[in-house]
């Protein structure tokens, strides 16, 4: 998929492409037959990480896919294991809740002999309990988006979502990041990529990379102040986050070569407007490498509000705030984080969060006492 996108010219035929991309419902079974028809060759390999590397799949669908992804874990571990080309199919893991895949990084951390495929699976399974301890933080803060959820993920994966604490996910999450910069601190396993395509702390070491994402879980959980962000805008300008604290504040990131990135376009456009003339900011995060392309597509798609440019060769703001393409973080007046979002929010919900927080704004603002007269 990325090859091809990469030789595709326009954006309207990058996004064709990416509309018309099969869903994996269509041929995943045929895969698994493959795979168990040919269980110690090469192609069983392919064809089961092929499987994995589905996250997407038909709405409603997402209990079948789960249960796919089992039996191809299972022949994994059965079959594949020790091979060292295991290691690409870390490389595409999807930040959803998955007994599957949690099954999969368990058995690659404890049975492969492969030090840099131990190293990623120890910072993957530690950034999928970070991720799933966030998202149980979100239910416990707001009863729709738990059933929300609950309708999305089926029983099945909301029960497996559910048997830890948010307190027993983030320890063991943070324990095993630590342990990557200990122990796999040196590894640079992404070496070669194209730089246009990965977040800048992607491009590191995995102790660099565990380091973003302690830091992350650490200063950038819902219920934490927002550290700084300075930096220059697309058009040259200072922009700072501080500068807008007193407002209710949604922070997007974004690139011109990430699809979800640009299908949440629309929805910000809506939601400046709804909020037009509250005390409200919406402020993007570029992290391309070109400036001028990244202009381009603002002025196209009518990103008419600040956005912070982050492709210089030190990215400072992608170094601090370890993004990932889209995520979306929603402050209130006192710059306290509220909600984070990876991937694109679900329909309305960001009008829901900044409508929520405006509305406590307005209720904690001190009455204003009509003016005497003598």
């Amino acid at each position: 998929m990325q090859a091809c996108r990469k030789d595709t010219k326009s954006e309207r035929e990058k996004d064709r492409l990416q509309h018309d991309y099969p869903y994996a419902d269509k041929f995943a079974d045929r895969f698994l037959a493959l795979a168990q028809k040919y269980p110690k060759q090469a192609v069983a390999l392919d064809s089961l990480s092929w499987v994995l590397q589905q996250w997407d799949c038909q709405p409603g669908n997402l209990p079948v896919r789960e249960k796919r992804n089992a039996t191809a874990v299972d022949l994994l571990i059965a079959d594949h294991i020790q091979d060292d080309k295991i290691a690409n199919l870390l490389d595409s893991l999807p930040f959803v809740p998955s007994p599957a895949w949690e099954k999969l990084l368990r058995s690659i951390l404890g049975k492969n002999t492969q030090r840099t495929t131990q190293g990623l699976a120890c910072f993957r399974l530690g950034q999928c309990l970070e991720a799933l301890a966030e998202r149980r933080q979100a239910w416990q803060a707001d009863a729709d988006t738990a059933e929300r959820d609950e309708k999305y993920y089926g029983p099945a994966i909301m029960e497996y979502a559910r048997s830890r604490s948010v307190e027993q996910l983030s320890k063991e999450a943070e324990a095993l990041l630590e342990r990557v910069v200990a122990k796999y601190g040196d590894i640079e396993p992404r070496a070669g990529f194209e730089k246009d395509h990965l977040g800048a702390w992607d491009n590191k070491s995995l102790g660099k990379m565990a380091e973003g994402e302690l830091y992350e879980f650490r200063h950038l959980r819902p219920g934490r102040e927002a550290p700084e962000i300075a930096g220059e805008g697309l058009d040259g300008k200072r922009l700072k986050l501080s500068d807008y604290r007193g407002k209710v504040v949604v922070v997007v990131s974004w690139t011109t070569w990430c699809v979800p990135c640009r299908y949440m376009f629309p929805h910000e456009r809506a939601l400046a407007q709804k909020f037009a003339g509250k005390p409200f900011a919406l402020l993007g995060v570029n992290g391309d490498s070109d400036r001028d392309k990244a202009k381009k597509m603002a002025e196209k798609e009518q990103l008419s509000w600040p956005c912070f440019w982050d492709g210089g060769s030190d990215c400072p703001i992608v170094t601090k705030w370890p993004l990932r393409w889209p995520t979306t973080y929603v402050l209130d007046d006192k710059a306290i984080i509220r909600r984070k979002y990876i991937g694109a929010p679900p329909d309305g919900q960001l009008e829901r969060d900044v409508d929520d927080l405006l509305t406590k704004m307005e209720a904690t603002r001190p009455e204003r006492k009509p003016d005497s007269h003598r």
